[in-house]
């Protein structure tokens, strides 16, 4: 898909067209993040709103979206070990202090917490929570009429081609929109005394260079090669 992404991090997002879609989405992410973090304490997360997407047969009508499930816990992000040339950052058992050490057992690889066992359980919890949401919009009356679920499940947890993220679609008002659902650990960069270079590919007026020197964290992701990456700035 082509078009330009609506960033906001931690403003409100600003959608410009397809409201409905842009809603029914969020709402949707909102109660699936809600489900993850109520089955397992490890998963509660915030749900940060990052873009939304057209593509070029649908001007005017955003059918793509993109939303990052930040895991809320502190332990993790705290020991993480970010090399700034790279933008990539491991997370060594020993540096989880011993008082939260035990939880994290389960997501170990050579004493390192692997992304791959941390997305494995995201992607579970997401797939049940996708269809808890589902039972709950079925028996809603505050939907719109016109939303539906395809009838093909569309969840992907295809780490190594797809990434860390959870596709979910639906249908609203004849469109078939879909939205992103990405793994994330916030990262502040001013208590760890890092700078991460911003892509020399951006504009200077781009919204992630404002949103990078304002906000003083980056979020992690975990990809396939057992590493986390700084996802911006």
């Amino acid at each position: 898909a082509e078009g330009e992404s609506l960033v906001d991090l931690d403003r409100a997002c600003r959608v410009t067209g397809g409201l409905v879609e842009a809603q029914c989405a969020e709402r949707l992410a909102g109660m699936i993040v809600a489900a993850m973090g109520s089955e397992d304490s490890l998963f509660e997360c915030s749900l940060v709103r990052v873009g939304s997407f057209y593509e070029g047969s649908k001007v005017g009508r955003a059918d793509e979206f993109d939303f990052l499930a930040e895991l809320k816990d502190e332990p993790l992000s705290s020991a993480a070990e970010i090399d700034a040339d790279s933008g990539t950052a491991r997370i060594d058992f020993g540096a989880i202090p011993a008082s939260d050490a035990e939880r994290f057992k389960g997501f170990l690889s050579d004493q390192r917490v692997d992304p791959r066992l941390v997305f494995d359980r995201f992607a579970q919890l997401a797939e049940r929570g996708y269809h808890r949401a589902a039972e709950q919009v079925k028996t809603s009356i505050d939907w719109p009429p016109s939303f539906s679920f395809p009838v093909k499940r569309s969840a992907y947890y295809d780490f190594e081609k797809h990434g860390p993220a959870c596709t979910i679609e639906f249908e609203v008002e004849s469109h078939i929109v879909s939205f992103d659902l990405v793994l994330a650990l916030r990262c502040d960069l001013l208590a760890k005394s890092i700078s991460l270079p911003v892509s020399e590919r951006l504009p200077s007026d781009h919204p992630f260079r404002a949103a990078s020197a304002r906000s003083g964290h980056c979020h992690l992701v975990p990809y396939p090669d057992r590493q986390w990456r700084a996802s911006c700035p």
